[in-house]
């Protein structure tokens, strides 16, 4: 006979108790932080890049705010032409983000680059906020990115290097 877990209760030292229908039954090695977060490791931070012709239909871009929400990306996104979203996050979360993006068919749409971010944890792109704040221009997002160390990273892979 198969039994439902109606309830499940997590003790400080990460066993569960599950209640189910009229029996209780201890599950071992149950590590909350393990079960919600796959590993005790942190997770490498990447930071990645996109451009796209423009950026200007607003419900366009909500859903691409939304979509940075869900995956749980940091970022800054400038507006206008040409549109522009540096982001940073974990792998996958970077991955399921560019698949939505692209998605949404903007124009001339192009994934220029993701590396490894040396600096870790310390220096993140919108201050870690997970969701992506709107910048109105490329000076404005160039000098927050100098306060990063990601200034001419960004100018290089942009093509905006001098030289």
């Amino acid at each position: 006979m198969m039994s439902y877990v109606a309830s499940i209760h997590v003790s400080a030292e990460g066993v569960a108790t599950c209640q189910s229908l009229g029996s209780k039954y201890r599950t071992p090695r149950f590590n909350l932080y393990r079960h919600v977060h796959g590993d005790m490791q942190p997770r490498p931070l990447f930071i990645s890049l996109i451009r796209m012709h423009h950026i200007s239909n607003p419900s366009k871009f909500r859903r691409l705010k939304r979509f940075a929400v869900q995956a749980k990306v940091s970022g800054l996104a400038k507006t206008g032409k040409p549109g522009v979203a540096i982001f940073d996050g974990d792998k996958e979360s970077i991955k399921a983000f560019l698949e939505n993006a692209r998605g949404l068919r903007y124009v001339d749409f192009h994934h220029v680059t993701t590396k490894l971010v040396v600096n870790g944890i310390e220096k993140r792109v919108a201050d870690g906020q997970i969701g992506l704040q709107e910048v109105q221009d490329m000076n404005k997002l160039v000098n927050l990115l100098d306060g990063i160390g990601e200034k001419e990273w960004f100018r290089t892979e942009m093509g905006m290097s001098r030289g």
